[in-house]
């Protein structure tokens, strides 16, 4: 599995693993049933940042990963 995510699209899935986290952490306490789709989505953004892979961008041939490489010259 090769990567297909750029370091800012990484980055906006480790804010949006946050957001979720927190999200679901506070509809958990009060609701169960909307707080763990939203924690387990949490999961699924933390995942995809870690290994720099979403199935999406693979599934429509779409690779971001090269595009930065001019960023830091």
């Amino acid at each position: 599995m090769e990567y297909n995510l750029n370091i800012y699209n990484v980055g906006v899935r480790y804010v949006l693993c946050a957001i979720c986290g927190v999200v679901g952490g506070l509809l958990y306490a009060s609701n169960a049933f909307i707080g763990i789709p939203i924690l387990i989505l949490s999961v699924i953004f933390f995942l995809e940042g870690i290994l720099a892979f979403d199935p999406i961008y693979y599934f429509l041939k779409k690779n971001t990963s090269k595009d930065v490489v001019d960023d830091f010259k």
